[in-house]
């Protein structure tokens, strides 16, 4: 992404959309967004941009009262640091962790750094000849276990913090 140019990154060949006009500041239609987003009480999610716009969103969002998720900050594309991830976490955003974007131990990790009530795990999973996404769960909560994650945290992360996204 160029702030300068307000230009979206490069994804599979394409360029993206932008949602940063040619100052490099959020363009007037996501505030209406926002404002939709706000009055309806529901989360707004960052989807794919690039870690740039995302920081730009989710620190609207937050001054504009909106509820906001980080969406796939581990990706290797455009990965965000954890300790990046947990200050963005304090200050109100809720993380997204696709478990199979990092080595299961350095998930589990940035996990238990950034704190369990921030964060909910999904898998990502339902792509043609790819994993089910329940086969994908049971195997990424069987993995958590292993790495030492209590029945309550695991839950937290795959029940209770998604249900608060839900409403």
């Amino acid at each position: 992404l160029s702030a300068a140019t307000g230009k979206g990154q490069e994804f599979t060949g394409r360029t993206g959309i932008s949602v940063l006009n040619e100052k490099g500041e959020l363009r007037r239609e996501v505030y209406d967004i926002m404002d939709c987003v706000k009055a309806h009480d529901v989360y707004l999610a960052t989807g794919h941009l690039a870690t740039e716009q995302s920081l730009v969103v989710c620190r609207e969002a937050l001054a504009c009262g909106v509820k906001i998720i980080f969406t796939h900050p581990d990706w290797k594309r455009d990965r965000v640091p954890v300790d990046i991830q947990s200050k963005l976490a304090q200050q109100g955003v809720l993380i997204e962790k696709v478990f199979r974007m990092l080595p299961p131990d350095e998930m589990c990790r940035s996990i238990c750094e950034i704190g369990f009530e921030h964060c909910f795990v999904v898998t990502d999973r339902g792509q043609p000849g790819e994993a089910a996404p329940m086969d994908a769960m049971v195997d990424y909560v069987s993995t958590m276990v292993g790495y030492g994650m209590t029945a309550s945290e695991i839950q937290m992360l795959i029940r209770d913090n998604p249900a608060r996204i839900l409403g």
